[in-house]
């Protein structure tokens, strides 16, 4: 098969982003467009929209001459288990790849296309919305933060999309932080009253009570005076940015959120100091080797494995690609009361990547041999 990239001029020469899970991304459509091609090639094409503005919407085709998509499937091949079918077509894997490249081009403000036709070909396209680097050199590589020291800290985090608060989640929940979760700004209300968190992660745009509104009655409530509040929007314009702080936020943070950004945030409100894994971070390193050395100790113990009915329903959440429920699994199994802190390290690792395929190998694995 021939090959080809095109990069279509002009391209910002950085941008902002996680480059583990856009080559995830990439890389499972290539695979598919090899698979489902016999002759001909594939071409991979980049390009972008308002290149010279702060933000830049990044345009990736791949497009086949293979197979091609029936009409009827072009929907449902987005399904977990979904795979294209054509006639005397051996099929390979788990039918898993495009469900989760369309949960993760999702859940940072994007969109995956499809355009199709039986015996001619297929052409993907996802589009993303990322902010543009400045500078005329790539900032050399940082060490993994792993953790942080001192007290627990509650994070409160607010959204109306749950694939939202779900990458918050993966990327907070792993340092330690105590995280709690509200759908809207009444919710957080109530929620703030009562867990009385250190930080408020709170999205502006939502139904019932909006983040502005809940931000000004946080305020307004002196046992909250003094609670950080950082707010989240997809809006670049300097005025929302001006009314977030009137309404008594203390920063704010664009749409995708930048964890580098809400990082250095939450350790400048929160005084926080961090800890550091072993770096720095080489690239296509996955999450559970970015974490370094741990400081509980936990890679030089044995993994011990919860009970086979635990194992066969996270496997069976992970073959559908929900890592909500898989995270809601994690927590209960760490409520219980034996203990497997290894496990769920490795685990909850695996879940920040996204990473579905290594999680039904490693639970898989230690079923083939119990």
């Amino acid at each position: 098969l021939a090959f080809r990239y095109e990069a279509q001029p002009p391209l910002p020469a950085m941008v902002n982003g996680d480059e583990r899970w856009l080559r995830q991304i990439l890389l499972n459509l290539l695979s598919n467009a090899v698979k489902f091609t016999d002759r001909g090639g594939l071409t991979l094409r980049a390009a972008a929209d308002r290149p010279a503005s702060a933000s830049v919407h990044l345009r990736f085709e791949v497009e086949d001459t293979g197979i091609g998509i029936p009409r009827e499937q072009q929907e449902r091949i987005f399904e977990p288990f979904e795979q294209v079918h054509g006639p005397a077509r051996s099929q390979e894997g788990t039918g898993l790849g495009l469900a989760i490249s369309k949960q993760l081009v999702q859940c940072r403000g994007g969109a995956i296309q499809v355009y199709s036709k039986p015996g001619e070909g297929s052409l993907f396209r996802i589009e993303l919305p990322l902010s543009l680097q400045t500078g005329t050199s790539a900032a050399p590589p940082e060490r993994p933060v792993i953790g942080y020291r001192g007290p627990i800290r509650k994070i409160l985090i607010v959204d109306d999309k749950a694939d939202n608060r779900s990458v918050l989640v993966g990327l907070l929940a792993p340092l330690g932080f105590e995280l709690s979760e509200a759908a809207d700004g009444r919710a957080a209300l109530e929620m703030a009253a009562a867990l009385r968190p250190d930080a408020v992660l709170l999205d502006l745009v939502m139904p019932v009570m909006d983040g502005f509104e809940a931000a000004r009655r946080m305020r307004a409530t002196p046992a909250l005076s003094d609670l950080v509040i950082l707010a989240l929007s997809a809006s670049v314009f300097e005025d929302d940015r001006r009314r977030s702080a009137a309404a008594g936020c203390q920063d704010f943070l664009a749409k995708p959120v930048d964890a580098g950004l809400l990082l250095e945030m939450l350790s400048e409100h929160l005084s926080l100091e961090w800890v550091y894994g072993e770096g720095p971070l080489p690239v296509g390193t996955t999450g559970e080797e970015a974490m370094g050395a741990d400081p509980a100790g936990f890679d030089s113990e044995p993994i011990r494995f919860p009970p086979a009915d635990k194992l066969r329903a996270l496997r069976a959440l992970a073959e559908t690609g929900d890592i909500r429920a898989i995270e809601r699994e994690l927590d209960r199994i760490e409520e219980s009361e034996e203990s497997y802190p290894a496990f769920l390290r490795r685990m909850r690792e695996m879940a920040v990547e996204y990473d579905m395929h290594r999680i039904v190998d490693f639970v898989s694995g230690y079923s083939a041999t119990s």
